[in-house]
């Protein structure tokens, strides 16, 4: 965790601070460009691997790692050498679902990408630091005034490892503190940077885009703090953390679009302020489904029992049987983020014909959304 806040505080802020004395002296930035990697199989024919494929196949190796040295004490101790693999366990699966979201959003047919690497450090950066802060500290408020409402201690509330309470009065605390408390935080302060340069963003893919690298941010910080609490069984924190890349980057930038739905008159035709707040109300209703299936646990015997304590074997190796709850949930999520990224990107578009106005050097209109332009190549 410390390694995790020192990174994001020294490099990410690093990487800001550079961009924002750029953007003061007018420095332009370059497309945030992801393209894929050509891979020639004959001498005549290529094939166009996609960033996403990458870093998931070096997930599946670093999981494949991680149970392999699943409780060896000689690793755990190696200090180094197990911040190395916490860091690849919170970063590879984040990297997948930000480079599989950047590639669904950007349409082929344009030449240019929605947005730039400065407005996308920043937005990163935001996530990792300054939305972390705010999230801890309202969230404690919010916390202690439910303890004190309940007199419940807020004590290890965030520890995974920690038990499912077993008072009635100690339950609606958890639940009101993980399933309503954390996602109306998170939520909201994710997507900040987002939503302080709302005004200046081009277009729906650009918000979407900058809002999950937010919640990108603020993945990886959280990821690293949960997996550094499971010590010898990290990789199996790691595994049940493997779909929060894709909660906390698909809800911020849905609450992304949603504020620039709200902000831009000429996003929509109809229905603009209804699908805004739709919008952002999902990535909290979202969150809070994911954090409150806790309560599948509470179901009777026997479905409550073995959620609770059951195990999956993966080869000689268990995990817990509430995988299975997390693992319908992100199939769902995943559906809908397809559908969602692949209506923004409105590859079924019909082609674009230049009219006498049209400069070659701008980028046409998009017609998924009229009057409103696709950025510029830097800016």
């Amino acid at each position: 965790m410390f390694t995790a806040l020192t990174l994001a505080g020294i490099g990410g802020g690093s990487f800001a601070l550079y961009h924002s004395i750029r953007s003061l002296v007018r420095g332009k930035s370059l497309e945030f460009k992801l393209p894929s990697i050509p891979i020639p199989v004959s001498t005549l024919r290529k094939i166009k691997l996609p960033w996403f494929v990458v870093f998931l196949a070096f997930y599946i190796v670093m999981i494949i790692i991680g149970l392999a040295v699943r409780g060896n004490s000689r690793i755990v101790a190696n200090t180094p050498l197990t911040v190395l693999l916490i860091g690849l366990a919170g970063l590879l699966p984040a990297l997948t679902v930000l480079t599989l979201g950047a590639w669904r959003v950007h349409n082929p047919e344009n030449r240019h990408w929605p947005t730039t690497w400065r407005r996308f450090a920043v937005a990163l950066t935001s996530g990792a630091t300054s939305a972390i802060i705010f999230a801890m500290i309202f969230e404690l408020i919010l916390t202690l005034i439910l303890g004190t409402s309940l007199h419940i201690s807020s004590a290890q509330i965030d520890d995974p490892t920690a038990p499912i309470p077993n008072t009635a009065r100690a339950i609606i605390f958890f639940f009101l503190t993980i399933a309503v408390v954390a996602p109306l935080v998170e939520e909201t302060f994710k997507p900040l940077a987002v939503v302080t340069m709302i005004g200046r963003i081009n277009s729906v893919a650009e918000a979407f885009l900058l809002g999950m690298a937010g919640g990108i941010g603020f993945d990886l910080i959280e990821t690293m703090g949960y997996i550094g609490m499971g010590s010898s069984n990290w990789v199996d924190i790691a595994i049940q953390r493997s779909s929060a890349g894709l909660l906390h980057s698909f809800g911020a930038g849905m609450t992304a679009m949603g504020w620039y739905f709200l902000t831009h008159p000429q996003a929509l035709k109809k229905n603009r302020i209804l699908i805004g707040i739709g919008c952002i109300l999902y990535a909290m209703l979202q969150h809070a489904i994911w954090n409150g299936s806790f309560v599948f646990e509470l179901l009777p015997d026997p479905v409550g029992k073995y959620i609770a304590t059951g195990t999956i074997m993966i080869g000689s190796y268990p995990l817990p049987s509430e995988l299975i709850i997390y693992l319908i949930e992100t199939i769902l999520m995943l559906i809908f983020f397809l559908f969602v990224t692949g209506r923004i990107s409105g590859k079924k578009r019909r082609p674009f014909i230049p009219g006498p106005d049209h400069r070659p050097d701008q980028p046409p209109a998009d017609p998924a959304y009229p009057q409103m332009q696709t950025p510029q190549p830097v800016r």
